[in-house]
């Protein structure tokens, strides 16, 4: 048992006091409790690639958050409807039809008439979609033509909207 001033000191506390001490001891169980015992007991620390990894795809999902958020500005801002109708055509595009990609993208003045970044944001959307249309059907995801080459689709429609990309 304690001794008769431990008892003495418990009858003269207030609850309020009792409660915090109770609340430290227990914080202090706890951290006991995690400290590891042995090396299997430690948490696992990754290794420096895999940590990179591990950052990298924190990193990739925040940029698809942004991504999908800006286009869902879009999508409810003054060209709504112009922003639906570039997707519905994209998301229609097929292998065979890409010419009909650059007929629908010249004809949508509203395009040559935007700010750079409206521009930027509609051809990333159109790399987006020849990327996960072309990896669907078995190639690489990029084939930018070489000199001497015809163009991509993507390239004519880079280049007819002004938007230089790396």
């Amino acid at each position: 048992m304690s001794n008769i001033f431990e008892r003495f000191a418990e009858t003269q506390m207030v609850a309020a006091t009792k409660a915090r001490h109770r609340t430290a001891e227990k914080r202090e169980r706890n951290r006991q409790a995690r400290i590891a015992q042995s090396e299997k007991d430690a948490p696992m620390k990754l290794s420096p690639l895999e940590q990179a990894m591990a950052d990298s795809s924190k990193q990739f999902r925040g940029y698809m958050r942004a991504k999908r958020a800006e286009l869902k500005q879009l999508l409810h801002g003054p060209d709504g409807e112009r922003w639906h109708e570039l997707v519905n055509v994209l998301r229609a595009l097929t292998l065979e039809n890409g010419d009909r990609l650059i007929d629908y993208v010249r004809q949508q003045r509203w395009l040559f008439d935007a700010d750079l970044r409206t521009r930027q944001v509609a051809i990333g959307l159109i790399d987006d979609a020849i990327e996960r249309l072309r990896v669907q059907n078995g190639y690489a995801p990029m084939d930018d033509a070489l000199p001497g080459e015809p163009p991509t689709v993507f390239q004519i429609i880079r280049d007819e909207l002004k938007v230089m990309t790396a």
